[in-house]
């Protein structure tokens, strides 16, 4: 599960992650975010391309990213963990 597309959404930027990550499951193609296949770079440029030219996307698309805090802020975090510990 990495961190880093975590930290770009809390600060608003847009993650472009693969399916293999467990970010995918929190992301919503073109919502908060995008979804590329792994090993497929021409994907990856396609979506690159998309957010460059398209700035209220890319506007629209971090600030949704951005709610991504409400749900895996560091507190929530702790406070699962926390619970699976005490049942």
């Amino acid at each position: 599960f990495p961190l880093a597309p975590i930290e770009a959404m809390a600060a608003g930027l847009v993650p472009v992650v693969t399916r293999e990550t467990g970010m995918s499951r929190y992301i919503e193609e073109g919502v908060n975010g995008f979804v590329v296949p792994s090993g497929q770079p021409e994907a990856l440029a396609r979506v690159i391309r998309r957010l460059i030219v398209n700035k209220k996307l890319r506007r629209r698309v971090g600030r949704r990213a951005r709610d991504i805090y409400d749900v895996l802020s560091w507190k929530l975090v702790v406070d699962q963990i926390e619970g699976i510990y005490r049942k």
